[in-house]
C-alpha cells in the first residue's frame, strides 16, 4: 500500500494509523469504505478525527451556528453608533458680494471638526478667509483655524483642537468669520456663532 496517492474518481490518497469508524463489511459511505484508511483530501495533512457521519454533521452546524453568532455580535457592536455620539451643528451661509462658505461642526470629546465649503469671487486681488475659532465657557482659552480660496471654490474639513498648554476643558462654542483679505490687511464680511448642544 503507498503512502500517498492522489484523488481521483473517489479513490483516497492512504495514512496508516487513521481508520474509517465503521463495522468492517459495512456498504461504503460517501466514497469511504469502511476499515480503509484516511487522510485529508487537500494534500498530506492528516485528519485528526475518525469519521462519523452524524458527528460530523453535528459539528458543521455547530461551526456555522457559532460563526452566525459571532458576525451578528460583531456587526452590532460596530454598527454605526460612532457617527451619532458626536452632535453636529450646522451654521447659516456666511455670504457677501465678494465671497462666501457653508459649513458644519461636529463637537467632538474636547475638540471641533469642520467641515466646508468657501468660495471668492473676483480676480481682484484678494482672497476670502474663513476663520473657524474654537472657545471654551467661561473664556479662558481659544483657538482658531483659516482657509482661503483666491478666485476659486474649496471645500474640506479640518480640526480645531484646543491650545497645547490646556489639559482640561473642552470647547463650548464655534464661532466661524468670513474675511476679505489683501496685503495683510482683514475686513470683516459675516459671523455666525453655536453652541455645543
Amino acid at each position: 500500500m503507498s503512502e500517498f496517492s492522489h484523488v481521483c474518481g473517489g479513490s483516497i490518497a492512504h495514512n496508516s494509523g487513521l481508520h474509517v469508524d465503521a463495522e468492517p463489511g459495512a456498504p461504503a459511505r460517501d466514497g469511504i469504505r469502511a476499515g480503509h484508511p484516511i487522510r485529508a483530501l487537500s494534500g498530506n495533512v492528516p485528519l485528526t478525527h475518525r469519521y462519523n457521519h452524524r458527528g460530523m454533521a453535528m459539528s458543521v452546524r455547530r461551526i456555522v451556528v457559532s460563526a452566525t453568532l459571532a458576525t451578528a455580535a460583531l456587526l452590532a457592536g460596530t454598527a454605526a453608533p460612532a457617527l451619532a455620539a458626536y452632535p453636529v451643528s450646522g451654521f447659516p451661509a456666511l455670504r457677501s458680494a465678494y465671497g462666501g462658505a457653508n459649513l458644519t461642526v461636529t463637537w467632538y470629546g474636547r475638540s471641533i471638526g469642520v467641515d466646508y465649503s468657501i468660495k471668492d469671487i473676483g480676480g481682484d486681488g484678494y482672497e476670502t478667509w474663513l476663520c473657524v475659532t474654537g472657545t471654551n465657557n467661561p473664556i479662558t482659552f481659544s483657538n482658531e483655524k483659516c482657509v482661503k480660496a483666491n478666485s476659486q471654490a474649496y471645500s474640506g474639513s479640518f480640526d480645531v483642537n484646543p491650545p497645547s498648554w490646556v489639559q482640561r476643558g473642552s470647547f463650548m462654542d464655534a464661532i466661524a468669520t468670513l474675511y476679505r483679505v489683501k496685503d495683510g490687511y482683514m475686513t470683516f464680511l459675516a459671523s455666525a456663532h453655536r453652541s455645543r448642544p
